[in-house]
């Protein structure tokens, strides 16, 4: 599970270059947990995000959260490939307090493939 646990903390997304015809599609899922203990054991609601990439730009693919009491929590990401040549995606967390950023991986995606991170199974290309 990736934590984002402060308001100033986010995940990101950025190419080592601009694409050749399409950017590369960005999708995650995530849910928010409160500081305080949960009383019941019922689902949390899950959300989903959707951005694509901006070149090497680094795009905001999940944001922080909004509130300090709360730790958003990440377990899917999709970097689908939509181009028609390979790319090298990075996804990383970046804290805008000191601009520091933790690169979480790096990886080469052919073009129809995508850099899969799943809750309990880590990183993929499939």
């Amino acid at each position: 599970m990736i934590a984002l646990d402060g308001t100033t903390i986010s995940l990101q997304v950025v190419l080592a270059g601009a694409v050749t015809t399409n950017e590369a599609q960005c999708y995650c899922v995530y849910y928010d947990v409160l500081s305080q203990t949960k009383s019941g054991t019922e689902e949390y609601k899950r959300a989903a995000r959707v951005q694509n990439t901006n070149g090497a730009t680094a795009v905001t693919a999940v944001a922080a959260p909004a509130n300090t009491n709360v730790t958003r929590m990440i377990e899917h990401i999709c970097v689908y490939n939509h181009d028609t040549v390979s790319v090298t995606a990075t996804v990383q967390v970046y804290n805008s307090t000191g601009t520091v950023t933790t690169r979480l991986k790096k990886s080469v995606i052919t073009a129809g493939q995508s850099l899969v991170y799943e809750h309990g199974a880590g990183w993929q290309v499939l």
